[in-house]
């Protein structure tokens, strides 16, 4: 798990757009390296939309067998984000170990 910062690291958002490509595989990686791990987690991202719409700043929740379980968008944007992101009213609800658990992210 010690290189999946740095695969991370290397997605790419310009000012003008995101790398989709690199960003797809960047959480591929991650994704993958929780399965090998078996570890629980969640990863922070931007989910693209398609067309002209905005993307959603979101979080991956991958579980242990390294399968995308859900993705929270984030619901409360602030006036910055508004001019890159679109938000979303959806909750992140799951359960890992019989223990229900819910994604967010930070303001």
């Amino acid at each position: 798990m010690r290189a999946v910062p740095a695969i991370a690291a290397r997605s790419v958002c310009q000012r003008d757009g995101h790398d989709w490509s690199s960003l797809r595989r960047a959480t591929e990686s991650v994704t993958d390296a929780r399965g090998r791990h078996r570890i629980w987690g969640v990863v922070g991202s931007t989910h693209p939309l398609g067309g002209v719409l905005l993307p959603h700043n979101c979080v991956y929740v991958i579980d242990d067998a390294g399968t995308r379980r859900d993705r929270y968008d984030k619901r409360v944007l602030t006036m910055r984000d508004l001019n890159n992101y679109a938000p979303k009213d959806q909750e992140s609800i799951f359960e890992i170990r019989g223990v229900r658990c819910g994604a967010t992210t930070h303001q």
